[in-house]
This record gives C-alpha cells, sequence and structure tokens, in this order.
C-alpha cells in the first residue's frame, strides 16, 4: 500500500473513532446532536466507511507507469534510459564457472635405500702362524708370508651399521693386465674362513696370497698356485643378496711388495 493510500485510511479511521468517542462528552452533545438531527450518527460513519471502501477498490487496479524507449529510438533521442543495467560482455566470466587446471602428476618418491660404506684400508705384508688348522698373525713374527688386505665398514647417515654374510672373490692380473687366475672364495684371517659380518667399525683381514714353497691364494679352503707374474689383484667383496663392492691391489709377487689398495666404487653425492 502506498503511503498516500495509508494516509487517508488513517484520517477515515481517526474520524469514525473520534466521533464515537465524542458522543459520550457533555461538552460535545450539541455537536453531537446537530449531526444527528441533520445527518445521522450511525449514517455518518457508513458513510466514511463506505468512502474508504471504494476509494480501496478503485485504487487497487491502478498499476505501477514504467518508462521504456520507444522501438527504434536511440538514448541520444530519449533522455530516460531503460532500467535495465548494460552488462559488459568483458565482466561475463564473473557469472560462469572457470574450468579447474589440472595439476601435473608428481612424481612418485623414491625409496631410500640404505648405504653401505666399506673402505679398504690398506693391503700389506704379513706374517702368520697356523695353529690347529687356523691362520692368524702373532705378535712377533710368523711362519708364512703373506698378503692381505685390511677392509672396515665405516657407517654414516642411512648406512648399514653390520653387512653379514660378506664374501670375497679375487682376480689376478700380470703386468700386461691379462687375466691370470681367479679364487671364487678366498678366506679371511682369524678363523672365519670365506665368510664374516662386518661389523662397525671393525678390521677386517682377507688373504689374497700366502707363500710356502710357492705363492698361493684360498678358495673355500682349497688352495691354488699362483704366478710370480701377477702385478694386480681386483677383489670384489659380495654378499648374498644386494650389495658388491670392488676394490684394486697393486701387487708385484716377483718382488713381495703391495702397494696401493683402492676402491673401483664411482663416488656418490647421496
Amino acid at each position: 500500500m502506498s503511503l498516500d493510500k495509508k494516509l487517508f485510511t488513517g484520517i477515515l479511521v481517526s474520524l469514525s473513532v473520534a466521533y464515537k468517542l465524542t458522543e459520550n462528552m457533555a461538552f460535545m452533545k450539541p455537536v453531537v446532536t446537530w449531526l444527528n438531527g441533520k445527518i445521522g450518527g450511525d449514517t455518518l460513519i457508513e458513510l466514511l466507511l463506505g468512502a474508504l471502501v471504494v476509494y480501496l477498490l478503485l485504487s487497487q487496479g491502478e498499476k505501477e507507469v514504467t518508462v521504456t524507449e520507444p522501438a527504434g529510438q536511440s538514448l541520444s533521442q530519449n533522455p530516460v534510459q531503460t532500467l535495465s543495467p548494460t552488462i559488459d560482455a568483458s565482466q561475463h566470466h564473473h557469472y560462469h564457472n572457470e574450468p579447474q587446471k589440472e595439476e601435473p602428476p608428481q612424481p612418485p618418491t623414491p625409496v631410500r635405500r640404505r648405504k653401505l660404506n666399506v673402505v679398504g684400508k690398506k693391503g700389506r705384508i704379513a706374517w702368520l702362524n697356523d695353529v690347529g688348522g687356523g691362520l692368524y698373525e702373532p705378535e712377533d713374527n710368523g711362519s708364512f708370508k703373506t698378503v692381505i688386505a685390511e677392509f672396515r665398514n665405516e657407517p654414516g647417515e642411512f648406512s648399514i651399521i653390520t653387512w653379514h654374510h660378506v664374501r670375497a672373490s679375487i682376480v689376478f692380473y700380470d703386468g700386461q693386465g691379462v687375466e691370470v687366475a681367479d679364487v671364487g672364495r678366498a678366506t679371511w684371517l682369524d678363523g672365519y674362513g670365506p665368510t664374516v659380518d662386518l661389523a662397525s667399525l671393525v678390521t677386517r683381514k682377507l688373504i689374497v696370497a700366502i707363500l710356502t714353497e710357492k705363492w698361493l691364494s684360498f678358495d673355500g679352503g682349497d688352495t691354488k698356485p699362483l704366478s710370480t707374474d701377477i702385478r694386480k689383484a681386483k677383489i670384489v667383496l659380495q654378499d648374498d643378496r644386494e650389495f658388491s663392492v670392488p676394490f684394486l691391489l697393486e701387487v708385484d709377487l716377483n718382488l713381495g711388495v703391495v702397494g696401493s689398495l683402492t676402491s673401483l666404487t664411482p663416488p656418490t653425492n647421496a
């Protein structure tokens, strides 16, 4: 209901209520008596209420005037613009869901593998004794001249603490780099036989060759003769499952001297 309708309705209702209230007031009785004589009090109220009903019924059909632009008339000819706002085509992206960009697939995280850090400490000439079928290095001079190679497990971050069931194989080369002999299972010193556990920071000694009447090397308890032309020995330490570490020992069996022991594993940045 518009403001005019509300105001007109309030005036008529207020007059009707005020007239009914003044009928019982002494100072208003002359006015009431005069109105009753001329029109009639009930008739006056009925006229007021009837006029209100007629007014409301007649005003119900009114429609709000809307301003529209005639067809073919430009905005410059009609100063009154349409009520519909113009939407810029560049703003359409605010009303449509943009397709989400697919994230590139992430490569799987590689499984971190424990590292093995076994170093060749040195090769040297040692004198051994034979006691009860086992060889060991005494504090004083021994009975047999031998070539041994020393290895130690020096673990670092995420490294193998104890390398289990380690065996060694040896391939011998002459001065021209020609292979002249091989040993499938060399023997570890101090009674360990062909396999040993390389515990952390414990040096183990491998028998490369032993001199009695001639140079020999052990192969799982048996001996193999070696030529004095041998100048190099490639030693491979390995277990039964996954790790294999090669070393090169410089040796001259003709002179009975030993040179450097170096790793053949390429360095890593891991």
